[in-house]
């Protein structure tokens, strides 16, 4: 289905970052939200329809960023080093 679709077409790079810096290609999603989780599960972010993703002012490790739509959602590791 063009929904199963949709969201494995959805990458996030460079990763891992060396300056925390991300960016989702996301192409024909359309409206989508981004929520960063740190291991502990705690939000650290959140944003709505914004490619680039800033993690900078964070501590280097690991994260788990979540990109949902109206057709789903897709969680990726992120690694900030």
């Amino acid at each position: 289905s063009t929904v199963t679709q949709e969201l494995t077409n959805i990458s996030v790079f460079p990763n891992p970052s060396d300056n925390g810096i991300f960016q989702i290609s996301a192409p024909n999603l359309g409206s989508y939200e981004v929520e960063v989780f740190d291991l502990s599960g705690r939000m650290v972010m959140s944003q709505e329809n914004n490619p680039s993703i800033d993690l900078g002012n964070l501590s280097n490790g690991m994260y788990l960023a979540r990109v949902s739509s109206d057709e789903g959602s897709k969680t990726f590791k992120l690694l900030y080093r």
